[in-house]
């Protein structure tokens, strides 16, 4: 009964996360046009980081942070190379591979930051469990998400 409340939870979130970025830019000209590519990225990093979670061991998902930390850095140092020598024509496709790498980096921190949290229980959540890090950290990666649009929106003002 309490996964099902979980995941209803959930899906709430989710929802308000996309409705709270189509609310902010919904008369935005320069973000309104993507609205439906950042919807479509944030939703399939987040299924790729849950199918990661359950198929892969902690140890392996260490690994594989150290290796998405090293190429966000990497494609972050590109795009800011490109965009300042205006040579590259395909900017939206490295802005994508940041993004996905950052949240997917962002999603493996939490969990190993719950994983090694000093406080284990709360009243809500055992983060002994693998399964309850799972919704804990999909729960904080929703408000980050909220968070970012809040933040973005902050900075398109400036730009218009």
């Amino acid at each position: 009964m309490m996964a099902v409340k979980k995941i209803i939870n959930l899906a709430v979130l989710g929802l308000s996360t996309f409705l709270v970025w189509e609310v902010l830019f919904f008369a935005n000209t320069l973000i309104k046009p993507i609205l439906w590519e950042i919807h479509t990225i944030y939703t399939l990093t987040l299924s790729t980081y849950v199918f990661l979670f359950i198929r892969i061991n902690d140890t392996y998902l260490d690994v594989l942070k150290v290796g998405l930390r090293v190429s966000f850095r990497v494609w972050l140092i590109i795009i800011l190379a490109f965009v300042m020598q205006n040579r590259y024509k395909n900017q939206p496709l490295l802005l994508t591979f940041t993004f996905v790498f950052g949240y997917l980096e962002g999603l493996i921190d939490l969990n190993a930051w719950l994983k090694n949290s000093p406080q284990k229980e709360s009243k809500l959540f055992n983060t002994d469990e693998k399964m309850n890090r799972l919704y804990k950290t999909l729960f904080y990666m929703h408000f980050i998400h909220i968070l970012s649009a809040l933040f973005a929106f902050v900075i398109s003002l400036f730009l218009q």
